[in-house]
């Protein structure tokens, strides 16, 4: 993104990036709660992710941590010492990450690392040719 004086804006593009990555957030929280979900989990056609629900309920919670104040600016029921707004942070080692305690950040890279190895996992068991 381009400033007024034909350079980099940072600040215009650190915010389309945080939001990019909270959108990102809010979408994979939605596929990992579809794969847990106790009716989704009772088809029979999905018995073959019942092995993977120890992997997809762990993401969920990690999701689920930073999704609950970012959505409903309350910390999620299982951290209640969390931060009630999240602090957005970006740098170039790690990308986008949110500050949820004095001492701890969710970064968004690691989530999406997490997810998409769990997917490919899901996937090679599941493909058909």
């Amino acid at each position: 993104m381009k400033g007024d004086k034909g350079d980099l804006d940072f600040n215009a593009y650190t915010i389309e990036h945080l939001s990019q990555a909270t959108l990102w957030l809010f979408g994979a929280y939605e596929i990992i709660r579809v794969l847990n979900d106790k009716d989704f989990k009772k088809k029979p056609e999905m018995a073959i992710y019942n092995k993977y629900q120890p992997e997809i309920y762990s993401l969920k919670l990690k999701l689920a941590r930073i999704r609950m104040p970012l959505a409903k600016f309350a910390p999620a029921d299982k951290h209640k010492g969390d931060a009630h707004v999240p602090t957005p942070t970006f740098n170039i080692t790690h990308g986008v990450a949110w500050q949820i305690t004095e001492t701890e950040w969710i970064i968004r890279k690691e989530l999406s690392d997490e997810m998409l190895e769990l997917l490919e996992k899901i996937f090679k068991e599941t493909k058909t040719e």
